[in-house]
């Protein structure tokens, strides 16, 4: 195992861009586990339209990802405690992410009782990717991937 995919300890949600609503505006697919490694720093980056903006986390990700799309922290869920990961850590499906986010999360409007798994930005706080890379090791057999929110 490397040291790239060692580093991935934590879990996230992610919700991938499907689409534009008739507004423009990224549309989210449903809600994905993903391995990461998050970190609340404030680096300097490009965003995809050239421009230079400050993050407020930098989230090291076991694929590809848009900007646009979102992710979600999910603290204290590495499996070891047996929630809703499962006793040996494995990646959720898309059918038990929503289970797993209504568990950790808390809606962010106090007049929504139930949590929109499909509009992540409307009832949890999920942070958008503003920007993405990908970095190859020496030999290039993987990459490091980091995404800046």
């Amino acid at each position: 195992m490397s040291l790239i995919t060692r580093m991935l300890k934590q879990k996230a949600i992610y919700w991938p861009v499907d689409g534009k609503d008739s507004y423009g505006q990224p549309t989210n697919g449903g809600p994905v586990a993903i391995k990461c490694r998050w970190e609340d720093v404030q680096e300097e980056f490009i965003t995809p339209k050239g421009t230079t903006e400050m993050s407020k986390a930098v989230v090291y990700v076991d694929r590809d990802m848009e900007a646009g799309s979102l992710l979600l922290i999910a603290p204290g869920f590495d499996g070891a405690s047996g929630g809703p990961l499962g006793p040996t850590g494995n990646m959720m499906s898309v059918a038990t992410a929503g289970m797993f986010i209504s568990f950790v999360s808390t809606p962010t409007d106090p007049d929504m009782d139930e949590f929109d798994v499909d509009n992540p930005k409307k009832t949890l706080d999920a942070w958008e990717i503003r920007a993405f890379g990908s970095f190859p090791n020496l030999k290039a057999t993987e990459f490091l991937r980091r995404a800046w929110l």
